[in-house]
């Protein structure tokens, strides 16, 4: 199976894609994997306030949250506002490259403990996930 990211072969890889096999741009975790960004596969009979709550219960039920965030999306940003006010450990992953930008609501969020924000190349995927999973702050969270 191909994966139009690194985030959707690492969610694959531990069991947490979605069935119809998106490459996700947001993981809920322990284990729901969120659309692409702008898709609406399995959402054509659902109204926008049966997918906003839909996706709200996925955040509750979710122990942290990741999200690659170097597209920049208003519904992205706006689950992750959610996972803040939530207290949940966040994970926002950003691919560089000189035509793309960082918002500063997302890169000032970072404290370094509960909202980590990593630069990233494909290459790296795997050991920041493990250094994640594997932090003392994510373990507390039920991981």
């Amino acid at each position: 199976m191909a994966f139009a990211s690194p985030i959707g072969a690492v969610c694959h890889a531990l069991g947490i894609l979605e069935e119809d096999g998106m490459t996700p741009n947001l993981a809920l975790f322990p284990r729901i994997c969120s659309r692409t960004s702008g898709s609406t596969a399995g959402q054509e009979d659902m109204t926008d306030k049966e997918i906003h709550d839909r996706d709200i219960k996925w955040l509750e039920k979710s122990d942290v949250v990741i999200a690659e965030v170097t597209q920049a999306s208003l519904g992205v940003g706006y689950e992750i506002g959610r996972a803040v006010a939530m207290n949940k450990k966040i994970l926002c992953l950003f691919r560089q490259s000189a035509d793309k930008r960082l918002s500063a609501m997302i890169r000032g969020a970072e404290n370094g403990n509960s909202f980590i924000v990593n630069d990233y190349k494909e290459a790296d995927v795997d050991a920041i996930f493990e250094e994640f999973f594997n932090s003392k702050e994510t373990k507390e969270n039920g991981n």
